[in-house]
């Protein structure tokens, strides 16, 4: 019981991807398509989706993309589709989301 959906302007810079998890007791997940073709976007090359809603940003690879919402936790994944930079992955991402003793170890 997932709901996804597209939505973008006429030149295709402002790209939004809504995830909305329809459950409201129980975990959904499931394989969701960006139409990146209609995007005007490369399938071959990697993306960015930045999540308006908490900050995270994650790096997709192909149009199908695996999500889990929690009705609890995270209902709704509101995304921005970005350009990626050429071979960026995880480690290049924005964690400015992270606690500030995030990976010290005592």
């Amino acid at each position: 019981q997932l709901l996804c959906y597209a939505k973008w302007d006429s030149e295709r810079r402002n790209k939004m991807l809504m995830i909305v998890n329809l459950d409201p007791h129980n975990t959904q997940a499931g394989w969701v398509q960006v139409p990146l073709h209609a995007l005007n976007m490369d399938s071959t090359q990697q993306y960015m989706v930045h999540d308006l809603m908490t900050e995270h940003k994650y790096t997709w690879n192909s149009e199908w993309n695996y999500v889990e919402l929690r009705p609890h936790e995270m209902p709704v994944h509101v995304f921005r589709i970005e350009t990626a930079n050429p071979g960026m992955g995880h480690d290049s991402l924005d964690d400015k989301w992270l606690p500030e003793d995030h990976g010290k170890h005592e």
